[in-house]
């Protein structure tokens, strides 16, 4: 091969070239744009974000262990301010965010209606003191994140106040499913300290009344967690329909445990049939689907009167 022939390869594989190819294979084969393996620069991020504001196709984007650029989030964070195509899940997790990168992430989540996932698992932060403030902030606001994955998010920061932070989010958030395991619980798991968090996070899901799945650790398995667990779901929350995934064995030897698990899986049972009756009120249906179930009921009356009519 010639120089001018490996000059014009070179210029062919451009930034643009790149990310066009990227997108023909997504969008041939799948709905989810991975590019979690793809080194791309600062000029690739900008061409990849100017084709997903215009996207019609990709619903989840994944972009996993990633060191992502300081000056790559400015797009970034306009591109979901602004956002209004397709796009629905975004996951960064064991991502790396730098200087104030996150809170500017955050921020532009705040004011997005299309985002329904999000999954910051394992991410690591050059300020972790500001993650749960910035997290807060986001969770109490935006009221259209559906499914949101923390874990392992919290794991440096055990200071008093963030833990109640964390506990204000989880009692006010809309968020259905809220994954926020392995958090808190430090280097001894089943000390007080550990305890004491766990009990006011259990204590947080009281009066929240979108949580479905909230995620509970062995750590977490104590009598008085339980004993909560039990006057919360007697009294207060009719919306939790899941605790208990992925406990490990350990757990099923807990006296305390065996004795408790039966009683409230029959109350999560119990709102699981709730939600399902709730689902099927005109309480719940959207209003284009009110307007067809009134309009069927009239269509079915007008039958009847014009066959008694006759």
């Amino acid at each position: 091969m010639s120089c001018n022939e490996i000059q014009d390869d070179i210029e062919y594989h451009d930034s643009s070239h790149i990310v066009d190819s990227i997108f023909k294979c997504a969008t041939q084969y799948t709905t989810i744009l991975d590019i979690s393996f793809w080194d791309l620069n600062l000029a690739d991020y900008y061409i990849l974000f100017g084709k997903l504001t215009f996207n019609d196709k990709i619903r989840v984007l994944h972009m996993r262990c990633k060191i992502l650029p300081h000056h790559l989030f400015k797009p970034l964070s306009t591109f979901l301010m602004d956002h209004t195509t397709m796009l629905s899940a975004i996951d960064l997790q064991c991502s790396i965010f730098k200087d104030n990168d996150f809170k500017m992430f955050c921020e532009s989540l705040q004011t997005n209606i299309t985002i329904k996932e999000l999954n910051l698992s394992a991410c690591v932060f050059d300020n972790p003191n500001d993650v749960i403030d910035s997290l807060h902030s986001l969770l109490t606001t935006n009221k259209t994140l559906g499914k949101v994955k923390l874990h392992r998010v919290f794991i440096n920061d055990k200071r008093r106040s963030t833990v109640d932070k964390a506990c204000d989010m989880i009692s006010k958030t809309s968020v259905k499913l809220l994954d926020i395991t392995n958090n808190f619980h430090g280097a001894m798991p089943r000390s007080t300290e550990s305890s004491e968090y766990s009990q006011m996070l259990i204590e947080s899901l009281r009066h929240n009344i979108y949580i479905e799945a909230f995620i509970l650790m062995p750590y977490m398995i104590s009598p008085t967690t339980l004993n909560i667990i039990i006057d919360i779901l007697q009294k207060d929350n009719y919306t939790l329909i899941s605790l208990f995934e992925n406990l490990r064995a350990e757990c099923y030897r807990n006296e305390h445990f065996i004795m408790k698990k039966d009683m409230i899986t029959k109350m999560l049972q119990r709102n699981r049939q709730n939600y399902h009756k709730r689902c099927h009120t005109l309480f719940y249906l959207s209003y284009s689907q009110f307007l067809q179930q009134t309009d069927d009921s009239c269509k079915e009356l007008n039958k009847k009167i014009k066959r008694m009519r006759i």
